[in-house]
């Protein structure tokens, strides 16, 4: 009976490692991706703090002041990451 007891004690411990791995693993993920909404908000911001005037002037300089160089970058990543998808 002693075994048996022992090898439920084992199976119960390896259970809360795996738990614990599966939290600590699910943290990490969480964490690790914070800078892509943070870019987002930052460049949200800079549209939004664009000039109200409809004088050319005021338009262009908007214009040259947006960033859209890598305005699709997103959308290229989203794409690679369907293409990963298997069915």
């Amino acid at each position: 009976m002693e075994l048996k007891e022992k090898k439920n004690l084992m199976m119960l411990i390896a259970a809360a490692i795996v738990v614990i791995a599966v939290v600590l693993i699910m943290n990490v993920y969480r964490n690790a991706s914070p800078t892509t909404s943070d870019q987002f908000a930052s460049e949200i911001k800079t549209v939004n703090t664009q000039s109200d005037s409809d004088d050319i002037d005021s338009i262009e300089n908007d214009l040259n002041e947006t960033d859209v160089e890598n305005l699709d970058s997103e959308l290229r990543d989203i794409d690679n990451e369907l293409n990963q998808i298997q069915y």
